[in-house]
């Protein structure tokens, strides 16, 4: 199914300039926010002085594995999505092809990455000080931009994260991609695909609990 969508030369050509986006957010991120001092700034309270090096020392050295993953993993979460989205319309017994929804996943993959790369250019120009491990998750213009993160715990703030002018757009986008007179109204489109973006958000927000519960 992906190799005919691949087929397509602008789906084709979405996921490259796509793909580019998120390795370059990579580069930025381990190189120009995760500094030493950023390393030392956040566990300097847990580890001495010397295993912070050379804790920053192998991190650098396994980041290449981040460059590497990254188109499979892109095309994992991707192909995932879009077979979460197919599966009620086939349920209701709805013509949609597998590839029309990939590829709307694909543009709506866009903001997203848009979202990611104004996070990471933020955080770039933010003194080492005012970094800590909730800011680097807080997504831009987003509720939880704009609260206390500190009154917050992580699974919370990952929730209000989702509440954003970006993840809204990726509603928008692939809402209008699947919708047609034939097939599937605009509002039954909608409703479906908010259906499945809230299933994401919940899946994500009891993920984050339990990995901070076994965690300690």
């Amino acid at each position: 199914m992906l190799s005919r969508g691949f087929s397509n030369t602008k789906t084709r050509y979405w996921f490259i300039a796509l793909l580019t986006g998120v390795l370059l957010n990579i580069w930025l991120f381990q190189n120009r926010v995760l500094t030493r001092e950023v390393y030392h700034a956040l566990l300097s309270d847990r580890m001495e002085s010397y295993r912070i090096d050379d804790y920053f020392n192998s991190s650098r050295k396994l980041s290449v594995i981040q460059y590497l993953a990254a188109p499979l993993i892109l095309l994992m979460k991707t192909a995932v999505l879009a077979l979460f989205l197919q599966f009620p319309l086939t349920l209701k017994l709805i013509n949609i092809s597998f590839f029309r929804i990939y590829r709307a996943v694909i543009l709506a993959e866009i903001p997203l990455l848009a979202s990611s790369l104004i996070r990471t250019l933020w955080l770039m120009a933010r003194p080492v000080s005012e970094i800590h491990s909730k800011a680097m998750m807080i997504a831009p213009l987003s509720l939880a931009s704009i609260l206390r993160t500190e009154s917050y715990p992580v699974h919370s703030l990952s929730l209000f994260n989702h509440i954003n002018i970006f993840e809204a757009a990726w509603l928008f986008i692939i809402t209008k991609n699947l919708s047609d007179k034939e097939n599937l109204s605009r509002s039954d489109a909608f409703l479906m695909v908010l259906v499945v973006w809230m299933f994401i958000i919940l899946f994500e927000y009891g993920l984050i609990m339990y990995l901070q519960k076994i965690s300690g």
